[in-house]
């Protein structure tokens, strides 16, 4: 990963993969956005200077500006968008 971009906006960053994207770009350098529907209730990170977490849907359009503006606001750009949003609970409880 070259680090020519220094924010990240990482979704589905709970758990898995997503959570092995924010780690990486974190050891990097990066300063992340990262989201999930219970980012901020997961134990797997802790805000910092260089980590803003969101809760929320990627799938609602309020949620995708909420992030593009704590990444903007907090961090002031984006250079690395990973949509790695996705669930298998999703596909079992809505067929």
């Amino acid at each position: 990963m070259a680090n020519q971009a220094k924010t990240a906006m990482v979704t589905g960053a709970t758990p898995g993969i997503g959570a092995g994207l924010v780690h990486a770009f974190l050891k990097r350098g990066y300063a992340v956005v990262a989201t999930s529907r219970e980012m901020t209730r997961s134990e797997t990170f802790s805000a910092s200077d260089r980590l803003a977490m969101v809760d929320g849907d990627i799938g609602e359009a309020a949620t995708a500006a909420k992030i593009a503006n704590s990444a903007t606001g907090t961090f002031g750009s984006i250079g690395v968008l990973v949509n790695n949003a996705g669930s298998i609970y999703d596909s079992i409880k809505h067929p």
